[in-house]
């Protein structure tokens, strides 16, 4: 079982231990929630490094900021949105101080209300994952979304 990592507006929350439904070429995103212990929450001041998108992934539609990542007290965090043009689902490889020990489905927002999963491996290959890609292309956020490394 893997983990799934979301945090929602105004508090951070956790989908810890969350099941991943793959049926007939489509999935869904089981959704619970626990509330990360006190102290948790990122420093004001951590420092993000923009992430070099790849395949024709291009960051900040709709005037929103460009893919970030910042790493503290042994979260990763991500911030900005990104969309394409084109077919290829890898968006991005996180530079190797922001990979996770063991691979990673964090759960992301889309256009039309939509949600789908940005899985990353242990080497750090960020791979957009949606049953309608025509979402991802047009909006994918990674604003809020964080996981434990």
């Amino acid at each position: 079982m893997r983990k799934i990592y979301r945090s929602l507006p105004s508090s951070i929350m956790v989908l810890a231990a969350a099941v991943l439904i793959a049926l007939g070429g489509t999935f869904g995103i089981a959704r619970a929630s626990v509330t990360i212990p006190y102290g948790y929450s990122a420093s004001p001041n951590i420092t993000f490094t923009t992430l070099t998108l790849l395949n024709g992934w291009t960051g900040g539609p709709f005037g929103t900021s460009v893919p970030a990542v910042a790493k503290s007290k042994g979260l990763v965090y991500f911030r900005g949105a990104m969309s394409t043009t084109g077919s290829n689902a890898v968006a991005f490889v996180l530079p190797s101080g922001f990979r996770p020990s063991a691979a990673v489905y964090l759960s992301v927002d889309m256009c039309d209300a939509s949600y789908g999963r940005l899985f990353i491996d242990t080497t750090g290959t960020a791979t957009v994952q949606t049953a309608t890609f025509s979402n991802a292309q047009c909006f994918t956020s990674l604003d809020g979304v964080f996981f434990a490394q």
